[in-house]
């Protein structure tokens, strides 16, 4: 009979070890997860960062292209004036 509790009990045991290491290799494959999906947010984060700075990018580089258009209908519009100009003398 004693010997029958003993084994009963070595039993358990095995059993309540089995589940813990099976507790143990749930929480190592959760902490996995947890890491992978910390990194997939970092790599988001780091996505919309980059597609900010690239639109800051495109907007500077638009302001810069604006900028020169702007000088070059300026330009223009001088030539037109002088042009008027010319025309007017040569009409006196």
């Amino acid at each position: 009979m004693v010997e029958a509790k003993k084994k009963a009990e070595k039993k358990g045991d095995k059993k309540a070890k089995k589940e813990v290491t099976k507790a143990k290799k749930e929480v190592k494959k959760a902490k996995k997860e947890v890491k992978k999906a910390k990194k997939e947010v970092k790599k988001g984060k780091e996505a919309i960062v980059k597609k900010a700075v690239e639109k800051k990018e495109i907007k500077k580089v638009e302001k810069e292209g604006s900028k020169k258009k702007a000088a070059k209908v300026q330009k223009a519009k001088k030539e037109v004036k002088k042009a008027k100009k010319d025309v007017k003398k040569a009409k006196i």
